[in-house]
């Protein structure tokens, strides 16, 4: 049975339980503007990630990945 959080109506809201535990276990990690404009990596001219764990170049989450909650690879290691 999933627990239904929603505590706005944004787009990316955590909306069970899963969903939300894995957003406060993670939550250093999500990819800010402060952090990929300070990552040597980061094409400034396109607001675009480069780095290769992100995948094919065409992927949608690689550009401005602060507004799509993309981990960044670089900082982000699974336990």
């Amino acid at each position: 049975m999933s627990i239904f959080l929603r505590w706005d109506n944004k787009q990316n809201s955590v909306v069970n339980k899963k969903q939300y535990l894995f957003k406060t276990k993670y939550a250093s990690f999500f990819a800010s503007k402060g952090l990929c404009w300070s990552c040597p990596i980061f094409d400034h001219a396109k607001q675009k990630c480069t780095h290769p764990k992100l995948g094919c170049d065409s992927n949608s989450a690689r550009i401005q990945p602060w507004l799509k909650e993309v981990l960044c690879p670089k900082k982000f290691k699974p336990s």
